[in-house]
């Protein structure tokens, strides 16, 4: 799905997005030059949002968004993997 799209799916900002594909949360296709988001980016976007915005500030919250990071971190670093 394109840029747009994704956004309004995922119900995010725009600039949240970028702030993930920079920090390679989310590894968006090109295709000419267009980015294109799969299934799994949108999976991911929810799931973020979702641990974001009911997490509060006790110390298992601390640690599920800990969690959610390093998950995040590992799933951008095989989407990196798995182009080259």
């Amino acid at each position: 799905m394109e840029l747009r799209e994704f956004v309004l799916q995922a119900r995010i900002d725009a600039n949240v997005l970028s702030q993930w594909i920079d920090a390679g949360w989310l590894a968006p296709h090109r295709i000419d030059t267009a980015q294109h988001f799969s299934e799994v980016d949108l999976a991911r976007a929810h799931w973020s949002t979702t641990c974001s915005s009911s997490a509060s500030t006790t110390k298992a919250s601390r640690s599920s968004l800990t969690l959610l990071t390093n998950f995040m971190e590992c799933g951008a670093f095989c989407a990196r993997s798995c182009r080259h």
